[in-house]
């Protein structure tokens, strides 16, 4: 009874083993599979929480050494109680470490700390103006709107009024909500039957005498919608703009400058209107943001190309001109690499060459020392352990170059760290030990599990690493070193598990019931892990005392002669007979 017992507790350790082996390898399957913003989401949620204990000692020690020339501040939008980052970028890019100021024109719509995060208050816009602590000189300026309530809140809204002229542009037009809060128009995805009035932001224009029936919607909730009539009077004062004449239809600007259209209109046709407003309308080229909008007038020269922007009058749309805008850069007196300048093993960095005073395209990237290559539109690649040197020349002036001296490591941060670590080499410590005791407890002969184990933990590395090939997600790439890590951490979990067995194996032996715990141990395999206890012989579970064990056999066995040899004092000596007589 206390072999099948033993065998029993041995079985179910053997099941446990295999079931949390086989757990363990699909979250190994799942994490390799996710894509590659979900799976930085989720390392960066480890390092946040460990980077305030550990993390100083794994931050880079290369920082820039250029001071910051420009600042490009971004628009922010958001909803009343938000609250986020200022978001900006510098000229060079990898300027070195430097304190900023943050100033917002218009305190009641939001305000800014001193560490630059927004919150926002009340329905409006504002700007906000991001500069260089101790040179406010360098400064950039964007746009804040804050919609008002946000759209998840809004269970009603009415318009604060539903009647315009014609080409009667209105400001402020906004909703207000089931609270009295005002609403912009842009927390709402809106309908309408004609194009009686139009919804621009802020803004309500009437465009074209009639009715007409407009439902507003929160964004993200289809199912909760507001309809009203609205309705556009006759203007007997209003001159419509037909037409646009421009000074030029054709303008040079350098990267990076900003300017206004209405600059460029010479009149308006006929020449007694009266009610007229110009935006831009941009059309970029296919695949590259050559101009962009700062607002409906400003527009600024985002990168070298050409554009066309077709400017209209937003008060009736008759009037459009056609303005072919190019963008240059001019030749560089000076330039200066700027990216990571370390750089972990296997993982590829964009690299960007800055002149004057924006980025320079027309450049040849070329390695100076060091392993490693670099395509022609800055991208590094294949990178060994050491320092790589990368060089930007400019085309038009091979004088003029700049280089920068990248470190390449195994760890680049606390993050990069952290995903090896734990996402790679730990995870696969565990399934290395799953393997090895599930494969421990399968096979028979014993010691054949141990090459079986090594083969399984080198496919199930190879299996993580080939799941995230573009083919099956995005965002990941595989890496060879990190079969290698994977699997060496597999090595690791195997090596622990087989110490424990011998361990196990060992307090066997020295135990009383050493042939019960070594029978059932050694009866527990694939074929009988999932079934009853086998049948056990006897003599299997005899205690091993060898004066018992004697003494039995002399009761079974007690003497060679037979009753037929006993000698006649034998038979006189028996006290049968004395009774007899």
């Amino acid at each position: 009874m206390k072999t099948k017992k033993y065998f029993n507790s041995i079985r179910w350790l053997a099941i446990a083993a295999l079931i949390c082996t086989a757990i363990i390898i699909a979250v190994m399957i799942i994490e390799s599979s996710m894509p590659g913003d979900k799976s930085l989401t989720q390392s960066g949620k480890w390092t946040d929480s460990l980077q305030e204990y550990a993390g100083d000692r794994f931050e880079n020690t290369f920082v820039g050494t250029e001071p910051v020339r420009r600042i490009f501040a971004n628009s922010m939008r958001g909803f009343t109680g938000d609250r986020e980052k200022a978001s900006f970028t510098c000229v060079p890019t990898d300027c070195r470490p430097t304190e900023f100021a943050y100033k917002i024109d218009d305190t009641s719509v939001a305000e800014v700390d001193e560490q630059g995060y927004v919150t926002f208050k009340k329905v409006g816009h504002t700007m906000i103006t991001v500069s260089v602590k101790d040179d406010p000189s360098i400064y950039g300026v964007e746009y804040i709107y804050n919609y008002g309530t946000n759209p998840d809140n809004i269970t009603y809204a009415e318009p604060k009024f539903t009647t315009v002229k014609l080409c009667q542009i209105i400001p402020n037009f906004r909703l207000i909500d089931q609270d009295g809060n005002e609403v912009d128009t842009d927390a709402f995805d809106i309908t309408q039957e004609n194009n009686c009035v139009r919804f621009s932001t802020i803004w309500l224009t009437g465009m074209e005498v009639g009715k007409c029936n407009v439902t507003f919607s929160p964004k993200g909730h289809p199912e909760r919608q507001f309809t009203y009539t609205f309705e556009t009077f006759p203007d007997p004062n209003v001159v419509r703009a037909e037409g646009v004449i421009l000074k030029t239809n054709e303008i040079t600007v350098n990267k990076y400058e900003q300017f206004d259209i209405r600059d460029y209109i010479e009149k308006m046709l006929p020449e007694n209107t009266n009610h007229y407003s110009f935006v831009g309308a941009i059309h970029n080229p296919n695949g590259k943001t050559v101009l962009s909008s700062v607002s409906g007038e400003i527009k600024l020269a985002s990168n070298e190309g050409t554009a066309t922007i077709t400017i209209m009058d937003n008060v009736s749309n008759l009037a459009k001109a056609d303005l072919t805008v190019h963008v240059v850069v001019p030749t560089p007196t000076v330039l200066q690499v700027t990216g990571e300048r370390q750089a972990q093993l296997n993982l590829s960095y964009f690299y960007t060459a800055e002149g004057d005073y924006c980025s320079i395209e027309n450049v040849t990237w070329s390695i100076v020392s060091g392993k490693a290559q670099i395509s022609q539109d800055g991208k590094l690649t294949k990178t060994h352990l050491g320092t790589v040197v990368i060089r930007a020349t400019s085309n038009d002036d091979p004088s003029v170059y700049g280089e920068i001296s990248v470190e390449v490591k195994l760890f680049t941060s606390f993050g990069s760290f952290i995903r090896k670590a734990i996402g790679h080499f730990a995870l696969f410590i565990v399934i290395g030990f799953g393997l090895a005791a599930s494969f421990a407890f399968l096979i028979k002969p014993r010691l054949a599990s141990v090459p079986v184990s090594v083969v399984s933990g080198f496919a199930f590395a190879l299996l993580s690493e080939t799941l995230q090939l573009p083919i099956f997600t995005n965002g990941r790439m595989f890496a060879w070193s990190d079969v290698i890590v994977d699997f060496f951490g597999a090595i690791v979990g195997m090596a622990a598990a087989y110490l424990v067995f011998v361990i196990v194996l060992l307090c066997f032996r020295l135990n009383k019931h050493r042939k019960e715990l070594m029978t059932a141990f050694n009866n527990v395999y694939a074929k009988t892990m999932f079934k009853k206890a086998p049948p056990f012989e006897i003599a299997s579970a005899a205690p091993d005392d060898s004066a018992q064990a004697q003494a039995c056999a002399d009761i079974d066995d007690p003497s060679p002669l037979s009753s037929t040899e006993l000698s006649a004092d034998q038979v006189s000596a028996d006290p049968s007979d004395d009774n007899r007589s």
